[in-house]
C-alpha cells in the first residue's frame, strides 16, 4: 500500500467536516489509530451496553447477528470494512427508530421493586434520568436528579413524600457518582504528566469519598426510627482496566512496535478486571427516636 497516514488524514479532512455524524463500531479505536479527534460520534458499542457492564463492550459480529440476524466478519482473511461499516449504520438506525430501550441486554429475574410491589409495598429510585428511564416501571415512583446534593435532599424529604394511600415510601433506592467521577478523570487532563495525573486524581478521591461520608451521614440522620440504611459500593476503578485493555489491542495488532501481548499480561488483566468488579456492602439501623 503506497498510502501513508498522512495520505489518509488528508483525505478524511477533506471530506469530513466538524459537523459529519461519524457513525461506526468502537470508533474510538480508529480515530486514535488516524490520530484525528472529531466530536460528533454515535458509536454502537455505547448503544448497546454489554450484559456484564463496562468496562466489556460488546463484539459487533454478535450485535449483528442477534439484532440484524446474519453474520459478518466470517472471512478467513480478515475483517471487511464495508461490511462492518453497514452493519453499524443499520444498528444505529434501528436504535433511533425503535427507542433507547432496543437491543438493551435483558435482565434475569424479577425486579426488587417489583416484588415489593407484589407485597404491598411502595418503592421511590432518585437518579439521574437515562437510568430512571430504564429501571423504573409499575407503581414504583421516580425523581430525577442532576447531582449528588440533589440525590441527598430527595433521599432527606423522601419520608414526607406520600403514595397514593397517604404513606411514604418502604424501599428508597439513590445513587451517588462523586466517586465514581472521581475514579474516572476526563481525558481533558492528557496534557498534564503522569505524576501530576495520578496526584490529582488522589486528591479527587480523597474529596469524594470526604463528600460521600458526610452525605451518608446526612441521610442516615433523617432516617425514620427503625429504618434500615444499605450502603453498596458498587464496582471499583475501572479506567485502569480500559488502559490495559486498549494496550492489549495495541500490542496484538502489534502497533508502534509494541511488544506481544503475553500470558503473564493477560492474567495480569484478569486479576485487575476481577479487582475493579469486587463491591462492599454496609448495613447500619437507625433506632433512634427522630
Amino acid at each position: 500500500c503506497t498510502n501513508t497516514l498522512l495520505h489518509v488524514q488528508k483525505w478524511v479532512l477533506a471530506n469530513i467536516s466538524s459537523e459529519t455524524l461519524i457513525v461506526g463500531h468502537a470508533v474510538e479505536n480508529d480515530l486514535r489509530a488516524l490520530k484525528i479527534i472529531h466530536s460528533r460520534v454515535i458509536d454502537t458499542a455505547v448503544l448497546f451496553p454489554h450484559p456484564k457492564g463496562p468496562p466489556f463492550k460488546p463484539a459487533l459480529r454478535v450485535l449483528t447477528d442477534r439484532l440484524l440476524g446474519r453474520t459478518i466478519q466470517g472471512l478467513e482473511s480478515g475483517h471487511d470494512s464495508c461490511e462492518d461499516a453497514r452493519a453499524a449504520l443499520e444498528l444505529a438506525l434501528l436504535k433511533i427508530q425503535r427507542g433507547p430501550a432496543f437491543g438493551a441486554p435483558s435482565l434475569t429475574g424479577v425486579a426488587l421493586t417489583e416484588l415489593l410491589a407484589r407485597q404491598g409495598r411502595r418503592s421511590l429510585l432518585i437518579d439521574r434520568r437515562h437510568t430512571l428511564h430504564r429501571f423504573v416501571s409499575g407503581s414504583a415512583g421516580a425523581v430525577p436528579v442532576d447531582g449528588d446534593s440533589e440525590v441527598v435532599k430527595a433521599c432527606c424529604s423522601a419520608q414526607s413524600r406520600s403514595n397514593p394511600d397517604g404513606r411514604p415510601p418502604h424501599f428508597v433506592w439513590a445513587h451517588l457518582t462523586s466517586l465514581q467521577i472521581a475514579l474516572n478523570p476526563r481525558q481533558a487532563a492528557a496534557s498534564a504528566s503522569s505524576s501530576e495525573q495520578v496526584s490529582e486524581k488522589e486528591g479527587a478521591v480523597k474529596q469524594a469519598l470526604r463528600d460521600i461520608s458526610s452525605q451518608v451521614e446526612r441521610i442516615f440522620s433523617s432516617l425514620a426510627r427503625n429504618t434500615v440504611l444499605v450502603v453498596a459500593t458498587g464496582q471499583g476503578d475501572t479506567a485502569e482496566v480500559r488502559r490495559m485493555q486498549e494496550d492489549k489491542w495495541k500490542r496484538l495488532q502489534s502497533v508502534n512496535g509494541r511488544p506481544p501481548w503475553d500470558e503473564k499480561s493477560e492474567a495480569l488483566l484478569t486479576e485487575t478486571n476481577l479487582k475493579a468488579r469486587q463491591a462492599m456492602c454496609f448495613v447500619a439501623t437507625n433506632s433512634s427516636v427522630s
